[in-house]
């Protein structure tokens, strides 16, 4: 049963070098290339629930342990739960005491898609209390609750990652990743959600999401990314998520939508090679009097009378989220006048600023 100032347990998980971590916070850069290495080299997942006192001056019935172990990569949820209680008492004072306990159940989910990692998923509840009979107390108790898990993959084409972390209460939450390059990709506390996207070049990464609780508000983050003290009492409780989407450079945000979908069809991805994306009229063509494109809101092309299978190909600004919208004049059978429908279809960028 050690203390503060020596026992610094962490997860023992399949990634190498995965553990519970504090501030400050490694980078997200690449390792090296290989596009011929599997999508997710390895994978781990664990929980903690640890108590830390000085042990110079105080001894204490219970440090806590950790679960963890390997996450597979077929999309299924693995969840694990650890508790602690403890009652830590001064060496010089019987009345000196302060009990303290830390609890947590944390889940995790890796998707792999077409052969590449496109989603990584942290959610977790925690608490973690020390309450000293006397104030202040010489053992200088911290109860700490934690959940991280993380991946080393590849990538063989551009790909954008979003990185979103959200945390209530007293929760901390961050996402970061390996590498010589230093600087955090996305980080709460107490409260709060923030979003980071970055375009990867294809190679090999690695990436964890964090989420904890301190008694003693040690490791909390303010939206500026500062320490920041926690509540009055000593305790810290709450909810976070980590969700990382990795997706391809130039790929729609989502499916098409709007009435005009069944008379021509957009692209599931821009061409980044050419700059350009797509639009197929469907059989239903021969209703439509004329189809005018635009993009991000300006007018860039009028199609009168087209037919089915003619294809348009639409240039797409390279640095930044398009959304491409038609509106078709359509003369259904039976009706007496035109109509008009639209279809709209947003992409990401195929490079940044």
């Amino acid at each position: 049963m050690s203390g503060l100032g020596t026992h610094r347990t962490r997860l023992r998980t399949a990634v190498a070098g995965l553990a519970v971590v504090g501030l400050p916070l490694a980078g997200l850069s690449a390792l090296a290339p290989a596009a011929q290495a599997a999508p997710v080299a390895s994978a781990g997942f664990g929980v903690g629930a640890h108590v830390y006192w000085d042990s110079m001056e105080c001894t204490g019935t219970d440090n806590g342990d950790d679960d963890s172990g390997e996450q597979p990569a077929n999309g299924a949820t693995v969840t694990r739960s650890r508790s602690v209680t403890s009652v830590v008492t001064s060496t010089g004072d019987a009345a000196d005491v302060t009990n303290a306990a830390a609890s947590v159940t944390g889940r995790m989910r890796m998707v792999v898609t077409e052969g590449n990692l496109s989603e990584l998923d942290l959610w977790a509840t925690g608490r973690a209390t020390a309450t000293p009979q006397k104030d202040p107390s010489e053992c200088n108790v911290n109860a700490q609750a934690n959940v991280e898990g993380g991946a080393q993959f590849t990538l063989t084409r551009p790909t954008w990652l979003t990185a979103t972390v959200t945390g209530n209460k007293q929760t901390t939450a961050v996402v970061q990743g390996g590498g010589e390059d230093r600087y955090i990709l996305g980080g709460v506390g107490s409260g709060g959600q923030h979003t980071s996207s970055q375009l990867l070049p294809p190679g090999q990464y690695e990436v964890q999401g964090h989420i904890g609780w301190s008694s003693n508000g040690s490791g909390f983050l303010d939206r500026a990314g500062a320490r920041a003290k926690a509540a009055a009492k000593a305790m810290g409780e709450g909810t976070g998520r980590v969700h990382v989407e990795l997706r391809p450079a130039g790929s729609a945000t989502g499916r098409a939508f709007g009435s005009g979908k069944k008379f021509l069809k957009p692209g599931d991805a821009v061409s980044c090679a050419t700059g350009k994306v797509a639009a197929t009229f469907t059989r239903k063509a021969k209703q439509v009097e004329k189809a005018t494109f635009l993009v991000n809101g300006k007018k860039r092309k009028t199609v009168k009378n087209p037919k089915k299978g003619r294809t348009v190909l639409l240039p797409l600004p390279a640095t930044r989220t398009n959304t491409v919208k038609v509106k078709l004049v359509v003369d259904p059978p039976g009706r007496r006048g035109s109509v008009t429908k639209t279809v709209t279809r947003s992409y990401r960028a195929c490079g940044s600023v």
